[in-house]
């Protein structure tokens, strides 16, 4: 039996992620909110100031802690800086 391509399956499933993955996260709870010794707790260490949601990702986080912890006040999402093109140098 021949199979027969089915052209949804080449789209994405699911909806699209409202959060920006260029977004820069900004740590706002003092101390790691989790239960020490938990996935929840070791994902959300990978948190720093200034990383990109997409670098969390890549670290091993999880968009749903994005979410959560945002919702919760743990972390707040900067809006993405304008790229200058790279580093400018100025001569003196």
């Amino acid at each position: 039996m021949a199979s027969k391509s089915n052209p949804r399956r080449q789209t994405r499933r699911g909806r699209r992620s409202t959060i920006d993955h260029n977004a820069r996260i900004k740590v706002l709870a003092k101390e790691n909110p989790k239960r020490p010794g938990t996935g929840a707790a070791k994902r959300f260490a990978k948190y720093a100031d200034g990383i990109t949601v997409k670098t969390f990702l890549r670290k091993g986080g999880k968009i749903e802690d994005v979410r959560w912890d945002r919702k919760q006040k743990f972390i707040a999402l900067q809006a993405p800086t304008a790229r200058s093109g790279g580093a400018q140098r100025t001569s003196a």
